[in-house]
């Protein structure tokens, strides 16, 4: 971009500045155009957080092993 000067139009400022931070997310992602993998982040969340619970579970399960070799 080359253009120095830009138009504000009167009220813009203080529409956006008076928005909601729910508001002005979703303005922000509609501006970014991040809406269109939001579908894309909610599957790899789901799939972190379940390999996440495994990974505990393992952690617990090998606490647990040990303990009981120790035992033995």
């Amino acid at each position: 971009m080359k253009a120095k000067n830009f138009l504000v139009f009167q009220g813009d400022v203080e529409s956006v500045a008076s928005k909601t931070p729910k508001a002005f997310t979703n303005m922000f992602e509609h501006i970014s155009n991040s809406k269109e993998l939001e579908a894309e982040y909610e599957k790899l969340k789901l799939e972190m957080d379940t390999k996440s619970n495994d990974a505990i579970f393992n952690f617990q399960r090998k606490k647990g092993v040990i303990a009981e070799r120790k035992e033995v």
